[in-house]
Order: structure tokens, then sequence, then C-alpha cells
């Protein structure tokens, strides 16, 4: 049996990520739509968008809407551990 290309679908497998820090909620929300649209498993945002995005999810097939543990001051360096537990008490608050 040949598999092709159109007969598989790799969406299911794909985080759909917004890695901006300064993202508005327009741009949360487009993020959003495009993983609706798409078909993606999940949406990852920083802590300070996981509110909106899971508001905007709920009741939706995903997953799950992510943290993305990365250090404001430097955005793309791995965050300590601190920063972490600190990060993940707010996503906590906000997601309910």
């Amino acid at each position: 049996m040949t598999v092709t290309d159109s007969e598989i679908d790799i969406s299911k497998y794909i985080d759909h990520a917004l890695l901006d820090p300064t993202a508005t909620p327009e741009k949360v929300a487009q993020c959003c739509i495009e993983a609706e649209q798409f078909h993606f498993a999940a949406v990852c945002v920083y802590p300070t968008a996981v509110r909106q995005a899971s508001e905007l999810l709920h009741g939706k097939k995903f997953k799950s809407v992510r943290l993305l543990a990365f250090l404001q001051e430097q955005p793309l360096q791995p965050s300590n551990s601190t920063k972490r537990k600190k990060q993940s008490r707010m996503v906590r608050l906000n997601w309910m």
C-alpha cells in the first residue's frame, strides 16, 4: 500500500505558537482562528495571553492552551526554574 501526501494529515500533531511577548489581543485572536481553521492540535501563547486564548478556544476540540516559558527580558532564552514556577502560578490563575 502506498500513502500519498494528500492522505496524510499532520495538522493534528502541530501546535500553533505565538512567540511574541508583546502580542496584542487581536494577534492572539488571529492565532486561535488560524489554529481552528487549520485543525492544529493546540495553541501556545505567553502566560499573559492564556486566559484570552482559553476563552476563545473553550468548547473547541483543542487539547490545551500551552504555556511558553521564556524570560520576558530575554524572550528566546530558556527560563530558570523560579521564573517557570512563577509563570505557572500566573497561568493557573489566568486559566480559571
